[in-house]
């Protein structure tokens, strides 16, 4: 309940309470927090709501600055999630605000949330490589969910796997799993598909894996009202 407060303040009271006491639980306790976090993040609820995705945001960067050394047992199973988070893209909201192309490049309030995380827990392409077997399930969760915001922020988490991890890193079944979820990106529609180079990209990365997928399914569904939220 805490986590749709619409306050401000009271969220930011529960992620301090929560992280204080985080700092002394187990491993097996804090493991199933995290794991109820990313569960709601990408649900049905979470994927549209972005109020839900944003408190989500606070409270796991509160965990890692606080329960620093707790939640460093538990990185496979948050790690994850920050990845996505930083490639969200901006709000409905935000590009009503600012539409130009070069603004909608620009990281929106959850996005500069995620990555701020991510920075500060040291994540680089090869912690990122080693954590692959969790990454891309989470991946394949949201490519085939209901989400317009967390498909583009998959379809973007590809391209960054494919661009930093090191190849040596990438298993042979790891790289065929990255091009069935692109050539499924190809046919399906994501927050800003229409601008920049990554639809392209997208494309390419799964004929290079040998799939020739078809554009945009006929009847794809339309993005309601405040999907994909923040």
């Amino acid at each position: 309940a805490s986590l749709r407060e619409r306050s401000d303040v009271a969220r930011g009271a529960y992620a301090a309470a929560a992280a204080q006491v985080a700092r002394g639980v187990s491993s097996e306790t804090l493991s199933k927090l995290v794991t109820e976090l990313k569960t709601l993040y990408i649900s049905d609820e979470g994927g549209v709501e972005g109020e839900v995705r944003m408190a989500v945001g606070e409270l796991m960067r509160e965990l890692l600055r606080v329960a620093t050394d707790a939640m460093a047992r538990v990185r496979s199973e948050w790690l994850p999630l920050l990845f996505i988070g930083k490639h969200e893209p901006r709000s409905q909201a935000e590009v009503a605000a600012a539409p130009t192309a070069a603004q909608r490049e620009e990281r929106g309030k959850l996005a500069a949330l995620w990555l701020e995380a991510y920075d500060e827990a040291g994540i680089g392409p090869s912690v990122l490589g080693l954590h692959l077997p969790e990454v891309l399930p989470m991946l394949s969760t949201i490519v085939h969910g209901p989400s317009w915001a967390l498909r583009r922020a998959a379809a973007h988490g590809l391209l960054e796997i494919q661009k930093v991890v090191p190849t040596t890193m990438v298993k042979e079944e790891q790289g065929a799993e990255m091009g069935r979820l692109a050539a499924r990106l190809v046919e399906r529609r994501w927050r800003d598909k229409e601008f920049g180079t990554a639809a392209a990209e997208i494309e390419a990365m799964a004929r290079k894996h040998g799939h020739t997928p078809k554009q945009e399914e006929a009847g794809e569904e339309q993005e309601g009202g405040g999907a994909g939220g923040p």
